[in-house]
């Protein structure tokens, strides 16, 4: 697992463009046209979109 906060977009696009597989875990999920390209090419992608997340407390359930 990794914990990116600096330029977010560009270092995901890139690990992203070398994957076979990929696990994306997060609180809130609107890619843009060119993420879900990105996406689309990798032959295994699974999405966890968490309910349990509460912008007060960003580890909930951690």
């Amino acid at each position: 697992m990794e914990l990116i906060f600096n330029d977010l977009r560009n270092r995901v696009h890139t690990k992203l463009a070398t994957a076979s597989s990929v696990i994306i875990a997060v609180a809130y999920f609107r890619p843009d046209n060119e993420t879900l390209d990105i996406l689309e090419k990798i032959p295994e992608v699974k999405i966890i979109v968490s309910k349990e997340f509460d912008k007060s407390e960003a580890y909930c359930g951690v």
